[in-house]
């Protein structure tokens, strides 16, 4: 291997490359910036605001990028492997600190040469700004791909504990959203596994049968053994039931751990010390296996039965599933972050059904909070998830006791997540007039907030003049995945200023309470870069609330895009009317600019 960090050196190196292997002039974008299209927390991008970019791409297309970024660029490193049938790389670090990892192939019989020829099968198309004043068009890898790509790098001990964290957090995605050709698919995955091999070593051998201590597993699994310390390939899939396979690797990756809180020590092992067999079954079970150990670790010693009477062995079982009524109740009331039920629908596919059953939410609801409480005919409730979930989140902030006032703010909070994130990009742009690129990551983050924010208060005052509507929210995902701001939206609507310059005003003031409380307030010409002067409108000199940079409600948002997702968020009653308002303001501001210029020249 070679290292080169002189730039003209690099370029010369890419130019000699055979162009002929790859013309696709697009590039794949995979790593942790492709997952955030579709899980909007990946690492946290909050632990990680400038995430590299990975690209898989052409010689000739890395050096159109250079040439563009020249001014731009503040390293450079290419690593050169000896072989020639793998790939080169090159890592950039730019002025304003982006890194990109480029990935470019140098054989016919490389992987990612392979996944460019059919590049249309393994991503979707966007064209995408990326770096300083450069556009390169790239194309998202699908789903399938990046848990592929993880998924084949667990036989290696390279950078394993972070690959296994990954494929964990992959496995929650759909995969309904690729059918990948089959044929495509297993042929990716032999250059994939050959590239690894070469670079990482050989997978475990697929030997037949190992050895292990029989002491460390259950007592029905070691009668199901017939107490042999010897388990063979046959065995283990015709001795032992479905359940019992599972229950087994995961006593067997306790037993191999160096501690109980690290599971993945064991898991580590198996994969990458193992007959393959066994390897690749843990790999394809992998959320049934860390759910156990998970549910051990927070349960298992924790939970009281309320009644003695009640027995239940969960050795010998998948989690919750046979759990009586009364105890998987009780367990649930313990969850208080809504956030935690999303795991919950990974344990099993039992869970999954029943947590998307409506009568589960209800015997639920009035498991934990009685049938004393608000609501006297529950025929009326349709919601009863929103609703236990709003009782979570919002039942100590509401000034409200009645339960029409409590349905109506339910309602209110469906309609909210019914609000699509490309609507919100679709207001920015219509504001701006103009096409606005948003990350994946980001539009992905719009989502989350809008799929799991709620009203708490809602009230209107036509009375006052001007007319106030209040919106008080929890918005959950503002700041991280976890984070709860609370947000109070005030809108003024009347009329302002006197005689031939009276106008119409509709007033917008957002105060948040994280962990500091953060304020903004504007009206439709303030949006604009407007004011009201003594005769109409002047044209401030300050920045548009609508650009590209962060305002003070969040650092990490666009102010535009944030602008946006806020005014979806006003009080219902004025919502429509108020966006409206916004998106006319600008040429009213500005054909009446034009009236009393020609005023003044008069």
């Amino acid at each position: 291997m070679s290292i080169i960090t002189d730039l003209s050196k690099i370029e010369i190196i890419l130019q000699k490359l055979d162009h002929s292997s790859v013309s696709h002039q697009k590039a794949i974008l995979i790593g942790s910036r492709a997952a955030r299209r579709y899980l909007p927390h990946f690492r946290d991008v909050y632990d990680q605001p400038h995430a590299d970019w990975d690209l898989i791409l052409s010689a000739n297309l890395l050096l159109q990028w250079l040439k563009q970024q020249q001014i731009n660029i503040q390293t450079t490193t290419m690593i050169i492997p000896l072989l020639n049938e793998l790939d080169l790389s090159v890592n950039c670090t730019l002025n304003n600190k982006q890194i990109f990892d480029f990935l470019i192939p140098r054989s016919s019989t490389s992987y990612s040469t392979f996944l460019l020829e059919h590049i249309t099968e393994w991503s979707y198309e966007i064209s995408s700004y990326i770096g300083c004043h450069c556009c390169i068009p790239i194309a998202i890898a699908h789903s399938r791909l990046l848990l592929i790509l993880k998924r084949y790098m667990l036989y290696y001990q390279h950078q394993w504990n972070k690959t296994a964290n990954d494929y964990r957090q992959l496995l929650e995605i759909k995969q309904n959203e690729c059918q990948l050709n089959v044929d495509l698919e297993q042929i990716f995955i032999k250059l994939f596994i050959n590239n690894n091999e070469i670079l990482h070593g050989k997978r475990p051998a697929d030997i037949d049968q190992f050895s292990f201590s029989v002491d460390v597993f259950s007592h029905d699994i070691r009668m199901k053994l017939n107490e042999q310390s010897t388990l063979t390939r046959n065995d283990f899939f015709t001795l032992l039931l479905k359940d019992e396979q599972i229950l087994f690797v995961y006593q067997l990756a306790v037993a191999s751990s160096s501690s109980d809180n690290d599971i993945l020590i064991g898991l580590e092992k198996i994969c990458t010390k193992y007959p393959l067999w066994l390897a690749d079954f843990t790999i394809d079970n992998w959320l049934d296996i860390y759910n156990i150990y998970v549910f051990y670790r927070k349960y298992k010693q924790n939970i009281l039965l309320p009644l003695t009477s009640i027995q239940v062995t969960l050795e010998n079982q998948r989690l919750f599933q046979e759990l009586p009524e009364l105890v998987m109740y009780n367990i649930l009331s313990f969850i208080t972050d809504t956030t935690d039920f999303h795991s919950l629908k990974l344990v099993c596919k039992h869970w999954y059904t029943i947590l998307k059953q409506d009568s589960f939410w209800k015997e639920l609801y009035l498991f934990r909070f009685g049938s004393k409480g608000q609501f006297s005919q529950y025929s009326q409730i349709s919601r009863w998830k929103l609703l236990y979930f709003w009782k979570l989140e919002c039942d100590n902030l509401s000034s409200f006791d009645n339960e029409d006032e409590i349905l109506k703010l339910i309602d209110t909070t469906m309609q909210l997540r019914k609000i699509k994130a490309n609507s919100v990009v679709e207001l920015w742009e219509n504001l701006t007039k103009q096409n606005q690129f948003i990350e994946p990551l980001i539009l992905s983050q719009i989502h989350y907030i809008l799929l799991n924010s709620y009203y708490y208060y809602l009230n209107e005052d036509i009375l006052e003049s001007p007319n106030k509507y209040t919106a008080k929210l929890i918005v959950i995902g503002l700041e991280n995945s976890r984070s709860r701001t609370q947000m109070l939206i005030t809108l003024l609507v009347g009329d302002y200023g006197s005689s031939r310059f009276e106008m119409h005003r509709e007033q917008i003031s957002i105060e948040c309470d994280s962990d500091k409380i953060q304020t903004l307030t504007f009206d439709g010409p303030r949006l604009y870069d407007y004011s009201w002067g003594t005769y109409g409108y002047v044209r401030l000199s300050g920045d548009a609330l609508l650009s590209i940079e962060p305002n003070q409600i969040n650092q990490y948002l666009p102010s535009g895009i944030c602008i946006s997702l806020l005014s979806t968020m006003v009080h219902p009653a004025r919502r429509e009317r108020f966006i409206q308002y916004l998106i006319t303001t600008e040429s009213h501001c500005s054909s009446s600019l034009c009236a009393l210029c020609d005023d003044m020249c008069y």
